[in-house]
């Protein structure tokens, strides 16, 4: 009765698909912005999967984990997502998979006690309408709900947004992970300011723009430059000025100040850049190398000047599912006008202000004496109308002769953030810093639907910070109260055994 039972309710899930997933984040489930997508599908979209089944025993697992997620999608989509599995074992399905571009892949098995070779298809090919996307491998899967929701986004999207990025000034060029999403997602751009005259005479560059990123220049905006990217501010181009105040060699750890002049386009918008650099007590450990006579030492040294940074918004769609992001060599942000403004993130309690940071080494020791003590705000996201740091500022050059004035204020969506440093992935952040830069330009595209899917599963724990007092007293006790307490356990054990050899031995007697 019991394995009937069994075998009906199997038969049904295979039409009526659930499942309780009780992690924290849902990982195992599809999240709403998935959900969303699916049912918005205005026609059919099919997705055809190239998996074979002989593949070495370690794939079988994403076989599966494939299987329930795409029929979770299918049940998702309301008719509209058909999913359909290859027979590969016919040369037809083979040769169909090679001409929809899925990998051959090799893989390494274990037969009869020796290694062998094996070649094989695992990958996957989405149509809709005349389009088509492919995974070619999907030897990972972690990942492959965001993988699948961008791809039918991409393969939906009646025009492909436009994000611009500057160049001119010796800015940070997108790492290649954010720019093969980019490309993916979106049509990326390189905008030199110097080439543009700005919106009255209807030639910007800007003019058109998704969302304009503006990550760590190094040397002076010029005039023109200035007033181009502040009026297409206060045109409504969504923007992110990713400003680093120092710039620092990693080879001598000496901090050179940046000049960009962008900070007077802050004030106008009542933000202002503080001097100095933020040195945090919770912060991200680095590797230096350290010599001692004759013998070189790779040591392991916590870095304060590159703070790990938890008080993230958990009310703005950027930082929402983050639980952390390091931010090297950040400075503090203060706000004039707090109307439409959201700290994004923050230091913790025990950071601090250094004024004069000429010196940045991690084996230094930080006078702290006099500083000024810490949360400071290191980011955050402006809406609303603000007025040009350029209304009562003659206009230059071509803009004297413009049709079109240029705009003394207009409604803003700014995001600034004292760094752009966190672009580079090899400072330690455990991918959470490329989900947040991904998460930003979503947001200034106004395409939030993947950054709750990005970042599930994406979780920082750290160890809570306890006195002196208290962990001596953990010590003591994990050295002290375990063998008392298993002494205890044994004589209670040994005076329970005595009790009842005395009642055996009276009972006999």
């Amino acid at each position: 009765m019991i394995a009937a039972v069994c075998v009906l309710l199997n038969l049904v899930s295979f039409r009526y698909f659930f499942r309780i997933d009780c992690t924290e984040y849902s990982i195992y489930s599809l999240s709403d912005a998935t959900h969303k997508i699916l049912r918005s599908l205005p026609d059919p979209l099919r997705i055809r999967i190239f998996f074979e089944e002989n593949l070495p025993p370690e794939y079988l697992h994403q076989r599966r984990y494939l299987q329930e997620l795409l029929q979770e999608m299918k049940t998702a989509g309301g008719g509209r997502l058909k999913v359909e599995f290859a027979d590969m074992k016919t040369p037809e399905s083979r040769q169909e998979a090679e001409r929809a571009g899925i990998a051959n892949l090799r893989f390494t098995a274990v037969r009869k006690d020796k290694f062998e070779v094996q070649e094989g298809m695992m990958g996957l090919a989405m149509y809709y309408e005349d389009k088509k996307e492919v995974i070619p491998a999907l030897t990972q899967v972690s990942n492959l709900e965001y993988e699948l929701a961008g791809r039918i986004i991409k393969l939906t999207r009646k025009i492909r947004p436009v994000v611009g990025w500057t160049t001119g000034n010796s800015e940070q060029s997108p790492p290649e992970p954010l720019e093969q999403y980019l490309s993916q997602n979106f049509e990326l751009r390189r905008i030199n300011h110097l080439n543009t005259h700005g919106w009255r005479d209807g030639s910007s560059e800007y003019a058109g723009l998704s969302a304009l990123m503006v990550a760590g220049p190094k040397s002076p905006f010029s005039d023109t430059g200035l007033r181009a990217v502040d009026e297409a501010i206060l045109n409504g181009v969504p923007t992110a000025l990713l400003l680093d105040l120092y710039d620092v060699q990693m080879g001598n750890f000496f901090a050179r100040k940046v000049e960009t002049r962008l900070d007077r386009l802050l004030e106008g918008y009542g933000v202002q850049i503080r001097e100095g650099m933020v040195a945090d007590a919770q912060n991200v450990p680095v590797q230096i190398q350290t010599q001692q006579g004759f013998f070189s030492f790779q040591t392991i040294v916590n870095f304060p000047f590159i703070p790990r940074i938890t008080n993230l918004s958990k009310d703005h769609p950027v930082t929402r599912t983050l639980q952390e992001i390091a931010l090297p060599f950040v400075a503090a942000l203060d706000v004039r006008d707090t109307t439409g403004v959201t700290v994004l993130a923050s230091s913790t309690e025990e950071s601090y202000r250094i004024a004069r940071p000429f010196i940045v080494n991690p084996t230094m020791r930080i006078d702290i004496e006099g500083a000024e003590h810490g949360p400071f705000a290191v980011g955050m996201a402006i809406q609303g109308r603000r007025r040009s740091a350029f209304a009562d500022t003659p206009a230059l050059g071509v803009s004297v002769r413009a049709v079109r004035p240029a705009p003394t204020e207009g409604p803003i969506r700014l995001v600034v953030f004292t760094n752009a440093g966190f672009l580079d992935e090899s400072r330690g952040s455990g991918g959470s810093n490329l989900a947040f830069a991904a998460n930003l330009v979503d947001w200034l595209a106004a395409s939030e639907d993947l950054i709750a899917i990005r970042s599930k599963g994406q979780t920082f724990r750290p160890l809570e910070k306890v006195s002196d007092q208290k962990r001596n007293l953990i010590k003591a006790s994990n050295l002290f109260l375990m063998p008392l307490l298993v002494t205890l356990i044994g004589g209670v054990r040994w005076q329970v055994r005595r009790i009842r050899r005395r009642r055996w031995e009276a009972g006999l007697s």
